[in-house]
């Protein structure tokens, strides 16, 4: 078997598992009875790590945005209160 003929959806399951905290060495056992040779596991295993690496820079970088929209909101009612306390 060659990893390219790995199809995307095997590949976005085990990505999804291990998200969902399973480790790589299971992951690699997984690989190893589905037929694949060591090299095609390490070649596998790196495109995983990638894609799990990029999912998680994600998911931080929409955390940061929704934070720093929640700051600005914060400060414009802020000011807002402030101009209206001012002007009263």
């Amino acid at each position: 078997m060659q990893i390219e003929k790995l199809p995307d959806q095997v590949l976005e399951d085990m990505v999804k598992q291990k998200l969902e905290g399973e480790s790589y060495s299971q992951i690699k056992a997984e690989l190893a009875k589905l037929g694949f040779s060591q090299k095609d596991i390490s070649e596998a295993m790196n495109m995983i790590d990638d894609k799990v690496l990029r999912a998680e820079i994600e998911h931080v970088s929409l955390g940061r945005s929704k934070q720093f929209y929640r700051v600005g909101l914060i400060l414009a009612v802020i000011g807002l209160v402030f101009t209206i306390g001012n002007n009263a």
